[in-house]
């Protein structure tokens, strides 16, 4: 008797996914990637215990400058500014003020000096004449036909007539009267106004020098073009024992 044994084989899908599915696997774990690690090498790892990893620690230490080159440093800051500083003072003073020297006796005594060594030094303002025009009694700088630095007072005003009469100012025919302010001088008829001849202001400004015996003012020279002032004389800064505001 002759017994045949038979193997029972399943031909449904499952059986065939059975049989692959071992191989399968070993074919992704050979072909699959590792994860990238998150660290770098060379990068220290975070100690045991803590939460976070530090990376500033990963970082270089800067040193410290050296006090030395610190100390240069803010040495050399300090004196750009002050180079500034000065700078704008400069450029202040050029466009503000001016300063000058009195080299005659023709404004007599409010100015005194006849040379460099003795005169007195006057600060001249120019701001105020380019808000408005200049006034009666006061002291105008301006520059001569040879462009030299004068100083003189403002007696009339433009449109009126000068004239002295009995060694008196008047303006239009009316006698003018001295602030207190100003100290009290004689006025010589000389020039165009000899003989009580009165002097047209036009469309400038009369001046006369307080010292009026020894001055070349407007008797000589006609009214004052406006667009020669410069400034109005402020303040007499030297020497110490006449520093003061120029009287008007």
């Amino acid at each position: 008797m002759n017994l045949r044994l038979r193997t029972k084989t399943s031909h449904s899908p499952k059986g065939a996914a059975a049989r692959l599915r071992p191989l399968s696997g070993r074919l992704l774990s050979r072909t699959a990637p590792r994860p990238a690690s998150r660290e770098r090498k060379g990068t220290p790892r975070p100690h045991s215990g803590t939460r976070a990893w530090n990376r500033s620690a990963a970082r270089p230490v800067r040193k410290p400058k050296p006090r030395r080159r610190r100390l240069l440093r803010g040495l050399f800051r300090w004196v750009e500014h002050g180079f500034a500083l000065l700078g704008f003072l400069i450029v202040f003073f050029y466009v503000f003020f001016n300063l000058a020297v009195v080299t005659s006796e023709s404004m007599s005594p409010t100015l005194k000096g006849d040379s460099f060594h003795n005169g007195d030094w006057i600060l001249t303002e120019k701001l105020n004449y380019w808000l408005r025009a200049p006034r009666r009694w006061e002291v105008v700088t301006f520059r001569n036909k040879e462009g030299s630095q004068i100083m003189k007072r403002v007696i009339g005003l433009p449109g009126e007539t000068v004239a002295i009469r009995d060694r008196r100012l008047q303006v239009d025919g009316e006698t003018l009267i001295r602030p207190p302010t100003v100290p009290i001088v004689k006025y010589y008829a000389y020039g165009n106004l000899f003989r009580g001849k009165p002097a047209a202001c036009g469309d400038g400004y009369y001046v006369l020098g307080d010292d009026s015996k020894d001055s070349q003012d407007s008797r000589f020279e006609g009214p004052l073009d406006p667009d020669h002032i410069t400034g109005r004389a402020w303040l007499i800064v030297w020497p110490p024992e006449r520093m003061g505001w120029v009287k008007m």
